[in-house]
Formats: structure tokens, C-alpha cells, sequence
């Protein structure tokens, strides 16, 4: 503009430099997570937002074990898989059940579920031991269990940490379950454990016989533990339910790489803290480990809280 005040640059001189930044436009999938309480992540995309959203059916959030880590699994953007698979050794007998257990920090093969009997007991948490990585952990179990081989099926994970594998067993409970209107009831599962099938119909399932030929009269009932077939009588009365547990020969447990542990739990508690041993051999709690003391000034960097043995 003309006058003695006024000033003019060239726009073509001017020299900026920066980094771009992805914007998501608002859409309906925007919508949806509002009203689900799951915001789009940074730069994610409609296929990935809307994969993440439909979780929030399946893998319900909540303040149990699963439910906290199916929330931070979802809300990080990460997902679930199944990196190994197990299964029964051929040579295992075949009257014993035998169960591999991962809880917490320790690793429970047992070739005999029923009566309790372990084989091995893994720790997977010890930075120094022999089984702190996935791949580490499979070679052990391989080498040294009789009853479970071990093969990878996701190589890109098997440098991970073992503690991916949630809390989890090849021993799994059906809960309570709604009997069909039939004297011939197809689970659907096999490898029924016995001892472990409740029925709550009592006078139809009153007498569990060894043959299918002996369930000639009202009481009498045969269980196909091997292919999961209970055979009665006459048909279960309208609402009755069962209760068993089943054992997975091939097994492919999941994991997550959200790895959650519990403070208070027994196992946890060793490995934050110093073991000391007195006279009769009991172990007792003594000041933190390096680990310890890492998790107690994390917290207390976040909540300020006390702590104490």
C-alpha cells in the first residue's frame, strides 16, 4: 500500500521447512468409537479403526486378569496371536492326562494332571535363566520334557520375551452348559478328563456305567471320554446343565505383547525381592532386586505411594 509507513516482500524468497502430519478426517467409524470410548489412534486408518472397534465385542475390558489385558492390547493398538503349538509327545501313556500350565512367571509341565504329577517347573521371568525368551523356552521343553513338543509358528517372535504366553493351560473349563433335549449328548470337545463331569439331572444321570450296552434303564448313563458323547437313558430334564474339563492334545496358547503381572502374587514376589533362607530352609522376603527396585520407583514416579515388605 502507498505511503511512507508501508513495507512490501517477496512471497516467492521465503524458505520453511517442516514435517508433515497425518490427519484423519471425522467420519462414522469417529462416531462409533465415541460412543464405544476407543479413540483413533495417530494416523491410523478406517480398516485398522474399524478392526479395533469390533474388538471391543469379543475381547471385552474389564479389572480381571483377561479383561485389563484385553483393554491395553486394544487401546495400544496391538494385537493377539498364537506363536507356538503344543502337542502330546506319541510315546506319553495314554493313561495319564498330561497338562502344560503357564502362570505368572512359571512355566508347570505335568504328565499327569489328575494326580498332580510334574515333571518340570520353568521359570520364565529370570533375565538370566535359560528360558527368559520364547525360542529359549521352546528348546527347554523339547530338550528336556517327555511329555510335550514345542514348534514355532510365528518366527518373527520367537526372540520375544517368554512372559507373552498370558496365564492359560491345555486344561480347559467348559463352565456351566445347557444339556440338550436328548439321550445322546455331543459336546463337541474330546479328551473329557474324568472326575471332573458334573451333571445336575441326578435321576437320569444316577449310575455311570463302563459300556454303552449296560444303559438299559433309567439312571444309567455311559461317557465316551476319548470323543465327548455322554449316552442316558431317556432325555435330561428341560434346564439341565454340565460342568467338565477337556485337555487340548494340540494346544497353540495366546499371547499378547502387553505383559501384566501380578505384585501380590507369590511367584512375582520371589523374583522382587531377595530370598533369604533361614536355618529350617523357609525363604522370606528381603530387600528388592534389581527388578524390584526398577517396578517400585517406576510406581512411585507415577502415584506416590509407600511400600513394604
Amino acid at each position: 500500500m502507498p505511503g511512507n509507513n508501508s513495507h512490501s516482500f517477496n512471497v516467492s524468497e521465503i524458505s520453511y521447512r517442516g514435517v508433515p502430519k497425518a490427519r484423519s478426517v471425522y467420519n462414522e467409524f469417529d462416531s462409533f468409537g465415541l460412543l464405544l470410548g476407543l479413540e483413533r489412534l495417530p494416523s491410523e486408518r478406517n480398516p485398522e479403526y474399524k478392526k479395533r472397534l469390533l474388538d471391543v465385542f469379543t475381547r471385552r475390558a474389564s479389572s480381571t486378569y483377561l479383561g485389563l489385558l484385553n483393554g491395553m492390547t486394544r487401546e495400544l493398538g496391538l494385537e493377539w496371536y498364537r506363536p507356538i503349538q503344543i502337542t502330546v509327545d506319541p510315546g506319553h501313556p495314554t493313561s495319564k492326562i498330561p497338562a502344560i500350565v503357564f502362570k505368572e512367571g512359571y512355566v508347570y509341565i505335568y504328565s499327569d494332571y489328575i494326580n498332580q504329577e510334574i515333571e518340570l517347573e520353568i521359570n520364565r521371568a529370570d533375565e538370566l535363566g535359560d528360558s527368559y525368551l520364547l525360542q529359549l523356552l521352546v528348546d527347554k521343553i523339547n530338550n528336556e520334557s517327555t511329555v510335550f513338543n514345542i514348534s514355532v509358528l510365528d518366527d518373527s517372535r520367537q526372540w520375544t520375551r517368554a512372559g507373552i504366553l498370558i496365564n492359560q493351560s491345555s486344561i480347559k473349563d467348559s463352565g456351566t452348559l445347557s444339556l440338550d433335549d436328548s439321550h445322546v449328548q455331543v459336546l463337541g470337545v474330546t479328551n473329557l478328563i474324568p472326575g471332573t463331569i458334573t451333571l445336575s439331572d441326578r435321576e437320569t444321570y444316577r449310575l455311570r456305567v463302563d459300556t454303552l450296552i449296560e444303559v438299559n434303564a433309567i439312571g444309567k448313563y455311559y461317557i465316551d471320554h476319548d470323543n465327548g458323547v455322554i449316552t442316558s437313558f431317556r432325555n435330561p430334564r428341560e434346564g439341565s446343565t454340565i460342568h467338565y474339563k477337556h485337555n487340548l492334545l494340540i494346544f497353540e496358547p495366546l499371547a499378547s505383547p502387553v505383559i501384566l503381572r501380578t505384585i501380590q502374587h507369590e511367584d512375582f514376589q520371589r523374583i522382587m525381592y531377595q530370598q533369604i533362607v533361614d536355618d529350617l530352609g523357609n525363604a522370606s522376603h528381603g530387600i528388592p532386586t534389581d527388578l524390584g527396585a526398577d517396578i517400585i520407583n517406576e510406581l512411585l514416579s507415577v502415584v506416590p505411594m509407600y511400600w513394604g515388605i
